[in-house]
């Protein structure tokens, strides 16, 4: 089936025109030249015969067959052949119907015609059969059959192209399917039922009127259908572009309009006369009009039907090879769209990785105007990120690419600088600077990214490390230099007599032995504590015994800077969860570090309170007081207030830091109270013993 297109579309009825007439001539005559040829050659032959009938033809055919049984035979066999080609045009017209009902839908003229050949084939043969009988030319039943069964076919045949011509403009398939088609077939039937009828007892004076000026009026009708089937079939030539079967339809007609003009101004009525052989030769060009249309439209049809298959398996190779780009080009857009989303989503993460970093991250463009900082970077100098951007670079400590010269990033390579930036308040910070450029695939600078890290933390830690070294350092060759001078002083020989001289020194190089071995011991402790590798054995434990225990250590310091030691207040009774001899190390240097401030003559007082199932242990002593400035830093690794407390009293600045991280890692926490020239009071919190077992 060739797919529904319109006249002026590819593939639709003009390309089957132009195919059909192009593939029958080979290309010699032009599609547009052939119809009015064709119509021509079917006139002259149709007026020829016509003309011939009147000049007497006929009688010349009529003398030649002399007998009448020779010209009845003759008349039968052309009226015969007549029938079997309407038979033929019948079968045609039904098979192009069905084989081809999206035309048929579109023009119903086929199918008028395969509803009414049918019976002008038969009304044909009715009449061929009425030319061989014996009362033919006698005023006979015969007789009356023959002109009935003519007039009757040439009314059917006239019928079909009217209705045809008269439904195609109005493009109402549905209307010519349902309706007139049947109507037609019907019609033809009680057409031809009443011809065979009436043919039995119509008298052929009644069917011709010998003298009058028209002998046979009836055959008028058929003739006024040809020619308004004519009339308004050729117009359709040349607006709606018909097929082959189109012009055969209108120049068959013509032959059929002379043979019905020719039949009813017949003399005689006798169906044997010589002119009506005429009348069968113009009958037999219109029937062979008509099939040689049918004929060409079927083979151009088929022959179209076939140069579309070509090229709708040409377009569907190519439809195919298209859609397999289509395909390979859309998983290329899968697997773009895919790496588009990763790299989408790893931007995102990166970008969440930058905001939340701590240390600040811009970009400049080339002029030092910023681009993007993150919130550390804003946070770090007390902006907010909307604040800068657009602004100049240099408030978060970056640069421009230009504010070096350009041969400076030549190598590729990050630059790295530490300056002090001022942030809003006035506040000046160290900052380490990390900047690289952001290059364009031929090597141009386009921007550059800087890290910015705030480093007061880290010089803070430095300068601890710098003051720790010192003073491990002089921790460690002040009593190691006064071994030293001790041993090298015994070891001279003019002082080995004086035992007394001999016992000072021996005291001063074991006095500073045990200074350095309690140096050593403390950075050893405070690396354990650091590490978390220290061992402590948590068992409940008496505070008073321990406070007396710890009092009793340090009472020889205490009356050697004449200090006295008191125990205030310290309940039998109560209980604590502690390491035993690192909380007595927590109190002897909380007690050391009262003696060495106190004043000569002061007291330092130790003592413990309960409550809410917690022990506070205290050391109170009437000393200075802590400087405002040192308070935060009390409690950091070799930290006194100045150079001057470290000579005056001594010690290695540990005693505190280790103090607190023993108390912490007994499930304690530790606190001072101070007051300058009023003294300091320090407080240790261990969790009761009750309270732990509750917990």
């Amino acid at each position: 089936m060739t797919p529904h297109r319109r006249a002026g579309e590819p593939g639709g009825d003009d390309d089957l025109r132009m195919v059909s007439w192009r593939t029958l001539w080979g290309g010699h005559v032009s599609a547009a030249r052939l119809p009015p040829i064709l119509l021509a050659v079917v006139a002259v032959l149709a007026l020829l015969l016509w003309l011939g009938d009147l000049f007497g033809l006929g009688e010349s055919v009529a003398q030649a067959l002399a007998e009448d049984g020779v010209r009845r035979v003759v008349h039968a066999l052309l009226e015969w052949t007549a029938a079997l080609l309407a038979a033929f045009l019948a079968v045609l017209a039904l098979s192009r119907a069905a084989m081809v009902p999206e035309v048929t839908q579109r023009d119903p003229t086929v199918v008028i015609l395969a509803a009414t050949l049918p019976f002008v084939a038969l009304l044909d043969a009715w009449s061929a059969r009425a030319l061989l009988g014996p009362t033919l030319g006698t005023g006979g039943p015969e007789e009356a059959e023959q002109l009935l069964g003519w007039t009757a076919s040439r009314f059917l045949i006239a019928l079909g192209p009217l209705i045809g011509a008269v439904l195609a403009p109005r493009r109402r398939p549905v209307v010519a399917k349902r309706i007139v088609v049947p109507l037609a077939a019907l019609g033809s039937a009680a057409l031809a039922l009443v011809a065979l009828v009436a043919g039995g007892w119509l008298a052929p004076p009644a069917l011709h009127r010998a003298g009058a000026l028209v002998p046979r009026p009836f055959e008028l009708l058929p003739l006024a259908l040809f020619v308004v089937a004519g009339l308004l079939f050729f117009p359709r030539l040349h607006r709606a572009r018909p097929t082959v079967l189109g012009h055969a339809l209108v120049v068959s007609t013509i032959p059929q309009a002379l043979c019905q003009l020719e039949a009813a101004f017949a003399p005689s009525g006798a169906d044997l006369d010589p002119r009506m052989a005429g009348l069968y030769l113009l009958k037999l060009l219109a029937y062979a009009t008509l099939l040689c249309g049918m004929v060409v439209d079927y083979v151009a049809r088929q022959r179209s039907e076939h140069s579309m298959s070509v090229e709708y398996e040409s377009a569907q190779r190519e439809l195919t090879k298209q859609t397999q780009e289509l395909e390979r080009v859309d998983r290329e857009l899968v697997v773009q769209a895919s790496k588009r989303r990763h790299a989408e989503r790893s931007l995102r993460m990166l970008e969440k990785a930058v905001e939340t970093m701590s240390i600040g991250v811009s970009i400049t463009d080339l002029e030092g105007t910023l681009l993007y900082v993150n919130p550390a970077g804003a946070q770090m100098f007390g902006y907010a990120v909307d604040e800068l951007l657009g602004r100049p670079a240099d408030l978060v400590g970056a640069e421009a690419p230009a504010a070096r010269p350009l041969e400076a990033w030549a190598d590729h390579q990050p630059w790295t600088h530490e300056r002090v930036v001022s942030g809003r308040d006035g506040r000046r910070v160290p900052v380490r600077l990390v900047a690289d450029a952001v290059r364009d695939e031929n090597g141009s600078i386009l921007a550059l990214v800087t890290s910015c890290e705030d480093i007061t933390e880290r010089r803070r830690v430095e300068q601890m490390k710098h003051d720790f070294l010192s003073t491990v350092s002089h921790e460690l060759r002040t009593p190691l230099t006064s071994i030293i001078a001790s041993l090298g002083l015994l070891e001279s020989s003019s002082l080995v007599a004086d035992p007394a001289h001999r016992r000072e020194l021996l005291e001063v190089a074991n006095r500073n032995s045990h200074r350095l071995l309690q140096l050593i011991n403390d950075l050893l402790d405070l690396q354990k504590l650091t590490a978390g590798k220290i061992s402590l054995e948590i068992v409940p434990l008496e505070v008073r015994p321990t406070l007396e225990e710890a009092l009793a250590g340090i009472r020889a310091f205490a009356d050697e800077l004449q200090v006295e030691l008191r125990l205030v207040a310290a309940a039998t009774g109560l209980r604590v969860l502690a390491d035993r001899r690192r909380l007595v190390q927590v109190l002897l240097n909380l007690l050391s570090n009262a003696i060495k401030f106190s004043p000569t003559g002061q007291t330092v007082e130790t003592g413990a309170t309960a409550g809410d199932g917690r022990v506070v242990l205290y050391v109170a002593d009437r000393g200075p007081g802590i400087p405002e400035a040192f308070r935060s830093r009390l409690f950091e690794k070799f930290s006194q207030a100045d150079a001057s407390s470290r000579r005056t009293s001594g010690g290695s600045g540990l005693g505190l830091t280790i103090a607190k991280e023993l108390v912490e890692a007994m499930g304690g926490s530790i606190r001072f109270d101070t007051e300058v020239g009023i003294g300091t009071t320090f407080y240790v919190e261990l969790p009761a013993v009750a309270t732990a077992a509750g917990s």
